[in-house]
This record gives C-alpha cells, sequence and structure tokens, in this order.
C-alpha cells in the first residue's frame, strides 16, 4: 500500500502476516529515503499490535549510496497498535495507539521496491 503525505512525497507499507513482519518506507526527497521494519500481530479483528524492531535510511542513491540501520533495544520499546477503521481492495485507513491517521491507497507498481530483503 502507498500514501502521499506532501508534494514529492511517497510512503509505502507492505506487511507479511504469516511472518510477523511489516515495513514501512517514506521517499522524502529522491535522494532520502526512511524505512522501519517492526513485528506485528493480529490483536482482534480490527486492531494489530505492532513493535518497531529497526529504523534506518539511505542518502543518495545508484551505486553507492550509503544506509545506516539503527537497531531499537527491545525493552525500551513496548510498542502499540493500529485500529483498521476502513478496508477494502484499494484504501485502507488506519489510526495509531497515539493517535496518528493513516490512509493507504494500493499500488500494486509500487510494492516490489518496498519490500523487505530479508526478515529473518
Amino acid at each position: 500500500m502507498c500514501g502521499c503525505a506532501a508534494p514529492g512525497e511517497r510512503s509505502y507499507q507492505v506487511i507479511d502476516g504469516a511472518r510477523g513482519w511489516l515495513r514501512n518506507r517514506v521517499d522524502l526527497h529522491p535522494l532520502l529515503r526512511i524505512s522501519a521494519r517492526a513485528r506485528c500481530a493480529a490483536a482482534s479483528d480490527t486492531r494489530t499490535d505492532v513493535a518497531i524492531a529497526e529504523a534506518g535510511f539511505v542518502l543518495g542513491e545508484g551505486r553507492w549510496p550509503q544506509a545506516w540501520t539503527l537497531p531499537l533495544p527491545t525493552a525500551k520499546n513496548t510498542g502499540g497498535y493500529v485500529d483498521w477503521l476502513y478496508l477494502d481492495e484499494s484504501l485502507r485507513i488506519t489510526r495509531g495507539s497515539k493517535g496518528s491517521l493513516f490512509v493507504h491507497v494500493r499500488d500494486s507498481d509500487d510494492v516490489a521496491d518496498a519490500a523487505p530483503q530479508s526478515d529473518d
């Protein structure tokens, strides 16, 4: 699923429910990309528990982009949740445990770009 926060910015999310992982990616600029990987699990039919495991960013593109990953200590990460407010084949609206509202629209052309390389 993808969404847009501001002109020129794009955000993507890929959920692998079978493996219990999700990845968020935000392209802030052609040369700056931020991503986060989190554990996720269904808490109910309308709520998903989420605990961010790591975050990182990539500066640059082409042959030599610079990537940094920041592992997050699990003891300090109490996690959160998202409540599913609306879902159909092309649109998903959720509200996070801190009150943020998320709107994602399915864009199959972009899914492969946001998919995790490996989430062992």
